[in-house]
């Protein structure tokens, strides 16, 4: 199956609007070059920037968890805090529950709540895990 192209810069920032149907970006490669594997001649343009994160903490249990609550090391390799996933369908949760493990010691999270409303309080965080594995 071919993939549709265009010239036409107006059509390709409308497809960058179609992340809902599954786009995640645009490739880009001078007209008169063909694809040869192995070589990296081809630019892509992401739609979403990406980085890495640990599941620092689940909601709901390990064995069946309702959110991820990821975290990204500091400089200092500190464990902090940067968001929460979308709510997990049930096959979903399942399926990241494989990965998932308690923490070994003590957790730099221990004490914390997390609210629906993406916000961080004190006392007690519902579910543990230090990273996938």
């Amino acid at each position: 199956m071919l993939c549709p192209s265009t010239t036409d810069p107006a059509l390709a920032r409308e497809w960058l609007s179609w992340t809902a149907a599954g786009v995640e970006g645009l490739c880009f490669k001078r007209l008169e070059e063909s694809y040869r594997g192995g070589v990296r001649s081809w630019r892509k343009y992401k739609v979403r920037v990406t980085t890495e994160a640990v599941i620092g903490a689940v909601t709901g249990s390990l064995a069946a968890p309702r959110t991820l609550l990821p975290g990204r090391y500091d400089r200092a390799g500190r464990l902090r805090y940067v968001g929460r996933s979308t709510t997990l369908s049930g096959a979903a949760g399942r399926a990241v529950a494989d990965q998932l493990a308690p923490p070994r010691g003590a957790h730099p999270w221990t004490g914390w709540t997390f609210s629906a409303g993406w916000e961080r309080r004190a006392p007690s965080m519902p579910s543990w895990c230090s990273r996938m594995s």
